[in-house]
């Protein structure tokens, strides 16, 4: 299992919001997903001075997928009954267009 780092960023005193996936990653083990989120949030100011990193999420991935993820996101699975059930993507994600 491999880990890919996600960081949300917010422009400052705005609603607007974006979501930085990490391109050096991914990483072998949390730690260090976790200290890159913490880098990228200390080099933001250089690089996108009217955002601030509000959190990060450490999405676990199956294999270097070359910056593309895995989801199960409207997926469906038997409940124990048998009876389909809708499954929803737990993480948060947030896109601008």
């Amino acid at each position: 299992m491999m880990f890919e780092t996600w960081v949300l960023i917010c422009a400052i005193g705005s609603p607007l919001c974006h979501t930085l996936v990490d391109e050096y990653g991914p990483y072998t083990n949390k730690k260090q997903c976790i200290t890159r989120a913490y880098e990228i949030a200390a080099e933001l100011p250089e690089h996108m001075p009217n955002y601030e990193a509000v959190k990060y999420k450490c999405m676990q991935v199956e294999e270097d997928l070359k910056g593309k993820i895995k989801t199960s996101y409207d997926t469906e699975k038997k409940n124990t009954q048998g009876k389909s059930e809708r499954l929803y993507h737990q993480e948060w994600r947030q896109e601008t267009h």
